[in-house]
């Protein structure tokens, strides 16, 4: 199922038709809605985060970063989800899947989310092909995850570091920070 995931709602319903059979004659924008429906019921039940999210969240903000949320997810079952794994109180900015009329990897969406953020490195965290891209569009230094959706080899993303435990993500953002003020 991940091979469908990674641009959005409507590209992923997309996607799921195009694989089942194509678009029936009803068209996108009635399944795209008939998904979301579905969706936003409970987005969060099966969901889960990432073993060592919250201290490396934690571990960053106490480093004095900004932390910034970047999701192709719309706001409602974002902030349902982000609420309920008790993440939101470590971001200081947001962009949703509706928070523009643009996705991800369009530099606008970390643009929004890093808004109020000021100057300094920027970093961005992901694990697919999207993310890198949209690090690259955004002039972020692209750390990947490597238990994520990413179809394509490390080598062809080519991420400044990889990381397959969240608990080295303070580290190796400390290493970028200490090699720039060398």
């Amino acid at each position: 199922y991940k091979e469908f995931i990674g641009n959005g709602t409507l590209k992923q319903v997309e996607y799921l038709l195009e694989f089942t059979g194509g678009v029936p004659p009803e068209g996108l924008n009635y399944y795209h809605k008939k998904f979301l429906k579905l969706y936003n019921r409970d987005p969060l039940s099966k969901t889960v985060c990432f073993n060592g999210v919250n201290n490396a969240l934690e571990a960053l903000k106490l480093m004095g970063c900004r932390l910034s949320l970047c999701t192709q997810k719309f706001s409602e079952p974002a902030t349902i989800i982000l609420d309920g794994l008790d993440l939101t109180r470590h971001f200081d900015g947001f962009a949703f899947g509706d928070s523009l009329d643009v996705l991800k990897p369009d530099s606008r969406m970390v643009e929004l989310a890093t808004s109020d953020h000021g100057t300094g490195q920027l970093f961005y965290i992901g694990d697919s092909e999207v993310d890198a891209q949209t690090a690259k569009n955004s002039k972020a230094k692209f750390l990947l995850f490597l238990h994520g959706y990413r179809k394509k080899s490390v080598d062809e993303i080519n991420p400044v570091a990889v990381f397959s435990d969240y608990k080295t993500v303070p580290s190796l953002i400390k290493s970028f920070i200490s090699e720039k003020l060398s």
